[in-house]
């Protein structure tokens, strides 16, 4: 008796528990949709109905979109949620102004470049981490295996090649899928440094590889 009243109370708690984290969810949709629709009030000089009109647009926009993320993944998602933008565009267009709808056009435009400026940065950025590991790793080779100048250039390029394809790897891939490839990648790497190497100065790679995976 004591276990079935146990069971109700944790289910209770449970369904408590998500009411409370549906309600969150859509406080936040909510809470984006008037900001968004406030911003291009002020951006494109809309009425109070106008702007009233696109927030209930925005908020159905994001909740079908949330439903299309719980119910369908891949190319069907994408599919859907493109469509959805679709329809919510051509809602707000039917809202405004052709004026209006040429100063929105312009301000998707701006946005756009900003969002484009914003990866680029990111990826230099990334490339630039990435560029300095492999540099850091390249003399530490340098220094361990005693290699060339020339060596070392060969061994700096391949790390980063490395990095950039493992980078792109865990990007497009998940899963076991992920994991073979990332392994492959790895091999090739290997095999790509070996004949670089000396016999001798593979020989030594292998164990500066034991050493500092026992550390």
């Amino acid at each position: 008796m004591k276990t079935m009243k146990m069971k109700k109370r944790n289910l209770v708690t449970m369904i408590m528990l998500f009411c409370g984290l549906c309600v969150m969810v859509q406080a936040q949709e909510n809470t984006w949709a008037k900001q968004r629709s406030q911003y291009l009030k002020k951006q494109l000089e809309l009425t109070d109905e106008q702007t009233s009109q696109i927030e209930e647009v925005l908020t159905d926009g994001v909740l079908e979109k949330e439903k299309i993320k719980e119910n369908a993944s891949g190319d069907a998602q994408k599919k859907a949620l493109c469509q959805v933008d679709k329809k919510q565009n051509d809602r707000i267009a039917s809202i405004l102004t052709p004026e209006q709808n040429m100063k929105l056009k312009e301000l998707r435009e701006q946005e756009k470049t900003k969002v484009q400026g914003n990866t680029q940065q990111k990826v230099a950025s990334s490339n630039k981490v990435t560029s300095q590991w492999a540099k850091r790793r390249s003399q530490h080779y340098k220094k361990e295996l005693d290699l060339t100048d020339e060596q070392t250039d060969k061994v700096y390029e391949e790390l980063a090649a490395h990095e950039k394809r493992a980078k792109a790897i865990r990007e497009n891939t998940a899963g076991d899928e992920q994991k073979k490839a990332l392994w492959r990648n790895t091999k090739e790497q290997h095999d790509r440094l070996f004949e670089i190497l000396t016999p001798q100065q593979v020989k030594d790679l292998k164990e500066l590889w034991k050493k500092e995976n026992n550390k």
